[in-house]
This record gives C-alpha cells, structure tokens and sequence, in this order.
C-alpha cells in the first residue's frame, strides 16, 4: 500500500493551498481532493488509523511523489513527531509568508469561523486565550489556529523540522516566490520531488483572503443541508445551484486592508525572530521589514 514520501507542513495562511493546487498537476505527482487528509494533527480527524490513512493513497501506487498537505504540522510538534514515525524518509515542503501579513490572514480567516474579537484585540488576548484550558475546550477547531502572533515566530519551527527531518529533506519556499514566479518556484518543488521539472501547472489564484456577510448564510450555501441537495439533484438543479453560486458571491466579501501602523508594530516585534530565520535559512529577508 503506497505512503505519501513528500508532505507540504506549513505554514497556514502563507499560499499552501495555491501551491497545493499546483504540484497536484503534475502527471506524476500523486494528491488527494482535499491537500489534508487530517490524519497528523488533531482537527476534525477524518481517518484514525494508519491502514485507513494508507488507504486514501492507494489509487497513487507506481508514482514516484505522493503527497498531502497538513499545514498545521508546522506548528505542532506533536504531529511531525507523527509524520516522522508514519513516513520515514519523507520529504517536507515548508513556504512562509511576512509573519505579520500571515497572522492579520489567519485572523481573518478564524473570522470566518467564529472570531468576534477584532485583530488587536485578539492579539492582547492571545497570551490569556493559549494558556486556559477551558478556552481550548471550547474552540470548534484546532485552539491554535488563534494563535496569531506566535504561529508567525517561525525560526523555532523551522530548526524543528531540519532537526527532525534531515536539512536535505526540508525545502524551504517564501511566498513572495511563489507570488512572483510561480512557474519557477513550482518547478524547484518539482525537482526536489524527483519528477520532471519542465512541467508547467496552470497558475490561478486559489483561497484568497476573505469574510462573509453572514456566516450562517455562508454554510447554508457551502455546506448545503440534505432538503437543498435534494433540490439540486432534482429537475430546478440549475436554477438551484446558479443562486448558489449568486448567494456566495455576494456573500464573500475581501478581507479589510491591514492597519499599516498595527502592521509595523507587529513587524516589530517579529524583527528578533526573522534575523534569527535568516541566518538558520542563510537568506536575506529585509524585505519583510
């Protein structure tokens, strides 16, 4: 039964999933529907066995690069300790993002899902929110997505996974690249994989920054109840499944410019941490500040 030999780890909120959607293209390149199977870490867990895991990849066997994408694992050690002993030998795709830009992103996202608290305030409550067991209790998903700040402190997270992982078997991407040059930054993936790097994926914008009007709504139309499947599958299916697709439009709204004084206060504070990231990646990165 064939195993994923490559997982894309993190970090959330940084391009994942456009990258995701790319390397999946690839003929060669071996990936699920969905980029997390929810195996590794502890979020809405779909398959809790590693025979059922191994079993959402067997339409993959005779590839030489089989993959996902459990991007929370970056920041969970506890899931690349799982990783480790699930797939040895497994190759890690990292890519990250401004940490500032990435927090004000996974704030918004968390928005979507439940966050009342604005993004500085979220912030001063972070601390107070991650040590109280009864705030970790009540999240309706992994406690950690709300933990903006900190999930941006990637120097630590990083030398985690070279330590794991092996420095040769960790690539390291920035998402600026990927923005930039995305042919080019898929290929160094295709090519850290082992398959054919001449490949050239189509390139489109995928899980951009956004809210909803209303959340309810947003559910209603994204995760629709079995009365309107009925509707859909039956002779209005069209008409049905147009004022779907109407509904979420104008219910999806693009996130909020970044305060630019919040943004350089948080930048700040980050500062310490990315000169340490430049010197573990020995890149520069001055230009996320």
């Amino acid at each position: 039964m064939p195993r994923p030999n490559f997982v894309i780890a993190g970090a959330a909120k940084c391009g994942t999933t456009s990258l995701f959607h790319y390397l999946k293209q690839h003929p060669r390149v071996g990936m699920l529907e969905s980029k997390d199977a929810n195996f590794f870490v502890d979020f809405r867990v779909k398959v809790h066995t590693l025979e059922a895991y191994e079993a959402l990849f067997e339409g993959f066997s005779g590839l030489p690069a089989i993959g996902e994408a459990p991007v929370r694992s970056l920041y969970d050690e506890s899931a690349l300790l799982k990783i480790r002993q699930c797939l040895p030998g497994v190759r890690v795709i990292l890519i990250l993002r401004n940490p500032a830009d990435m927090a004000y992103s996974l704030w918004g996202h968390m928005v979507r899902n439940g966050e009342r608290l604005s993004f500085r305030r979220a912030l001063k409550a972070e601390p107070r929110r991650m040590a109280d067991p009864r705030f970790r209790e009540r999240c309706n998903n992994w406690y950690g997505d709300y933990d903006y700040f900190h999930r941006g402190l990637y120097s630590d997270q990083v030398r985690r996974c070279f330590d794991l992982f092996g420095r040769e078997s960790v690539l390291v991407l920035l998402f600026d690249d990927l923005k930039r040059a995305p042919v080019e930054t898929c290929r160094e993936c295709f090519r850290f994989l082992g398959v054919a790097p001449e490949f050239e994926p189509v390139i489109e914008t995928h899980n951009p920054g956004k809210v909803y009007r209303h959340r309810g709504l947003h559910k209603l139309v994204s995760q629709p109840p079995a009365w309107l499947m009925s509707l859909e599958a039956g002779l209005m299916g069209e008409r049905v499944r147009r004022w779907r697709e109407s509904v979420m439009r104008w219910n999806s709204l693009r996130l909020a410019p970044f305060d630019p004084k919040l943004r350089d206060q948080l930048l700040a504070r980050y500062q310490p941490d990315i000169r340490k990231l430049e010197a573990l990646l020995d890149r520069d990165l001055s230009h996320w500040s």
